[in-house]
């Protein structure tokens, strides 16, 4: 990180800020890139309508623009360690900038970072002390640590991240494979690995390109397609084999997904039609 003509302690805000229980901060969007530290307490973050959990030894990455506001644990207050990096900071190179933007969901959490608190408490030290001599120096070298120890978090968060996603999506996908035929309701599936529906269907569709819904009745038509052609099981008694107890609903779904109904699609494949 190069100054390049600015002033670094022009351009960074660097503060410890005590908040007393119930404190509700209100919603906020500016474009300075914000890193919030919690060194004591918890509090619950919005950004844009997600809402995040901060404890003690957490820290976040807020991008610009991006629309935020948090609420003080009712108990008891909170400390946070902030660092304001305007986004028009010219020492911000592309490396840096990439970092900060890392993110798919438009911010970063990073769980029990210890190290980070004591840099940032350093910036905090050495801000105070800046007319002295050599100072300046080590506040710069402190920013480098700083994004260096963020860079550091960031890959092991992601990489726990992906593994759990990824055990997560096994389990699920497995259940469905095996228990197809039953009657699979989405929202109790996502509470047995306790997830939420709307977190299944994200991964589904990350993973497989369609939710699990979409998946799941794909595989219960494929089934239903190899019985119809492979078997002398009447309509209805495949649609119970499949998971579906209305033969009338199993029907229109076979043909709006086909084109075609049970019946014909059996007749195609040189069968007789049993009802």
């Amino acid at each position: 990180i190069t100054q390049r003509g600015e002033n670094i302690m022009d351009i960074l805000i660097v503060e410890r800020l005590h908040f007393s229980s119930d404190y509700i901060y209100h919603a906020d969007r500016h474009n300075d890139y914000e890193i919030n530290y919690v060194e004591n307490g918890r509090c619950i973050m919005n950004l844009d309508d997600q809402k995040v959990v901060l404890r003690e030894g957490d820290c976040i990455v807020i991008p610009p623009m991006f629309l935020h506001n948090f609420l003080v644990d009712s108990k008891n207050g909170c400390t946070i360690l902030q660092l304001i990096i305007p986004n028009r900071a010219e020492w911000i190179g592309a490396k840096e900038r990439e970092l900060l933007l890392f993110s798919k969901a438009g911010y970063s959490k990073i769980g029990g970072c210890y190290e980070i608190s004591e840099t940032m408490k350093n910036l905090i030290r050495y801000a105070r002390k800046i007319s002295e001599y050599g100072y300046d120096r080590l506040y710069c070298l402190e920013v480098q640590k700083l994004y260096l120890e963020l860079s550091i978090e960031i890959r092991r968060t992601d990489e726990n991240s992906r593994q759990y996603e990824n055990r997560i999506f096994n389990q699920v996908f497995a259940e469905l494979n095996e228990n197809y035929e039953q009657d699979i309701d989405l929202q109790e599936l996502a509470g047995k690995y306790r997830v939420s529906a709307r977190y299944l269907r994200r991964l589904f569709e990350q993973q497989l390109g369609c939710s699990a819904i979409e998946y799941l009745t794909a595989l219960r038509l494929e089934k239903a397609k190899r019985l119809l052609a492979e078997s002398d099981l009447s309509v209805s008694r495949i649609s119970l084999e499949v998971g579906y107890n209305s033969v009338q609903y199993f029907g229109k779904l076979f043909k709006k997904k086909t084109g075609i109904s049970p019946g014909t699609f059996r007749k195609n494949m040189g069968k007789d039609v049993a009802v």
